[in-house]
């Protein structure tokens, strides 16, 4: 809602675009944080990128932590998409 001259249409034609910054955040149980910061809308690329790029650096850190690390996060369909899911393999 908004206020507007009597007989005006309500609504908005031109859509605005601003800079738009996503984040991606991973927090494992010692308290270390992962994050990435993106100028783009979140999909299935960016989360394989994301994905991968964690990957690289849990290896780096601690070879064994695919044993005892679950990985958490909500049901975006960029999340459980195919792309996503063979990344996660």
């Amino acid at each position: 809602m908004k206020w507007v001259d009597r007989g005006a249409t309500n609504s908005n034609p031109v859509l605005g675009v601003m800079p738009r910054i996503s984040v991606i955040v991973g927090i494992d149980s010692t308290g270390s944080i992962y994050l990435s910061l993106t100028q783009s809308n979140s999909n299935s690329k960016v989360m394989q990128i994301f994905f991968q790029q964690l990957v690289l650096k849990l290896d780096a850190e601690r070879s064994n932590w695919r044993e005892d690390t679950v990985i958490l996060y909500d049901n975006a369909p960029y999340h459980c998409s195919a792309t996503t899911m063979t990344t996660l393999e």
